[in-house]
């Protein structure tokens, strides 16, 4: 499946909101500091363990005599259902193959990837439309409003982080409202803690599931409590803020120059 290009003609919108801009780059902070605290710094390619229903021959909708001719970017047809690539509690390792394997193995396109480009497909093929979804005048949820899954306290939190942003960004960054901001977090938060990510990213348009599991493994917030996520969220989005007048550097930049205090996050 060819991937439409991300492009940045896109008319401007609520979702362009000074938050959400430094929410992609949060998202990216945190997946960055589980990277680091689990494998090296010169790692490029990385893998997550597989989940224990594949064998050696992967496609994505599971059924392997469907699609026996076709590599991996074409695993899924609009009428397969996608499955869990990802072992549950999967581990980070570096990809195992060697450089001259990269171009040949089927193992390594279907299951090594690299952060950044990850990250990329994450923000404009997931990130991006489930924003602008909540944004959408008279939206509805068809799982529930994830604000509901959010107890008060959790929800006060998720809009002090909006207020204490909005203290910090020139009004004229401020497009969309407090409660519309609020609602976007909750999503994000109670989409990152959901047992079964694959079903909701194979909802999308663009139907790219593996990259946005991956992104829910390395950051296993299904596994810790709504109130860690909450705060986690909080320490990522203050370091983002803090570019939000630049040109918004790149993960590594920020590491090294020791701009993500990775003791903050008890690591």
């Amino acid at each position: 499946m060819d991937l439409p290009p991300l492009s940045s003609d896109t008319p401007i919108g609520l979702v362009d909101d000074a938050l959400f801009k430094d929410l992609e780059k949060a998202i990216e902070i945190m997946v960055g500091v589980a990277v680091k605290s689990r494998l090296d710094d010169n790692t490029d390619w990385i893998t997550l363990d597989r989940h224990p229903d594949w064998n050696e021959s992967v496609f994505w909708c599971g059924i392997e005599e469907k699609h026996q001719d076709e590599d991996c970017s074409k695993r899924i047809e609009s009428e397969c259902k996608a499955y869990p690539t990802v072992k549950p509690n999967a581990t980070l390792s570096p990809c195992p193959h060697a450089t001259d394997e990269l171009s040949e193995s089927v193992e390594h396109k279907c299951f090594c990837f690299q952060i950044d480009d990850t990250m990329k497909l994450f923000h404009g093929h997931f990130l991006r439309p489930r924003i602008e979804a909540v944004l959408s005048p008279g939206h509805t949820f068809p799982q529930g409003d994830p604000a509901k899954e959010l107890n008060s306290m959790q929800t006060n939190s998720l809009e002090h982080i909006v207020n204490i942003y909005n203290g910090r960004v020139h009004k004229s960054l401020l497009w969309a409202t407090t409660d519309q901001k609020c609602a976007a977090l909750a999503r994000f938060v109670t989409d990152m803690r959901r047992e079964e990510i694959v079903s909701v990213a194979d909802t999308m348009p663009i139907r790219i599931p593996w990259h946005i599991e991956r992104v829910h493994a390395i950051l296993r917030w299904h596994r810790r409590s709504v109130d860690d996520c909450i705060r986690e969220l909080k320490i990522a989005m203050e370091r983002a803020s803090r570019h939000q007048m630049s040109d918004y550097k790149p993960l590594a930049a920020l590491i090294v120059e020791g701009e993500v205090n990775f003791d903050e996050y008890g690591l």
